[in-house]
């Protein structure tokens, strides 16, 4: 019942934090003992639970904006005549 309700509460925790040391930590949990051990490590999954959360920023990916792309350009990418024979950017 313990083994299970730790498990439960390793997987509220992020994707990164619960791939980097999610096995340690049920390692750990599988070796200790007593009861009073047990909870003490449910105390800090909690504690630990709270920090990722709270303190680690969330990664969402960008929005997609709904014109269909990322970048939209109104002008056209070539230079003007007068710039290449100029070398200056505007006239």
């Amino acid at each position: 019942m313990e083994r299970l309700l730790y498990r439960m509460l390793l997987r509220l925790h992020p994707r990164a934090f619960r791939e980097r040391f999610g096995d340690e930590m049920m390692g750990i949990f599988d070796d200790t003992t007593s009861f009073r051990e047990r909870l003490g490590l449910l105390v800090d999954g909690v504690a630990s639970l709270f920090r990722q959360r709270a303190f680690r920023p969330v990664r969402r990916p960008p929005p997609v904006l709904a014109t269909g792309g990322m970048f939209q350009s109104f002008e056209s990418d070539l230079p003007r005549r007068i710039a290449l024979v100029t070398g200056r950017r505007y006239r």
